[in-house]
């Protein structure tokens, strides 16, 4: 497994609309999960877990569009 301080990329983070959804949806089918999604300020909601070659993936959902990071548009 690739530790995340090593160099290069590290993990990879995805835009989701139902972070719930697809959080049940990645486990069903086996992916390991650090937690259930958690949520931060700024309507943000979050969680990682692991491909199956070790990579870390992160779920992230922004629920204020008003959020700096927002990447919905319209």
């Amino acid at each position: 497994m690739r530790l995340v301080c090593n160099h290069g990329i590290t993990h990879i983070c995805l835009d989701v609309t139902d972070i719930d959804a697809e959080y049940e949806r990645l486990k069903a089918a086996g992916m390991p999960f650090h937690c259930p999604p958690q949520g931060v300020e700024g309507g943000i909601r979050a969680t990682y877990g692991r491909d199956p070659d070790g990579n870390v993936v992160e779920l992230l959902e922004v629920r204020d569009t008003e959020n700096p990071i927002s990447l919905k548009v319209g």
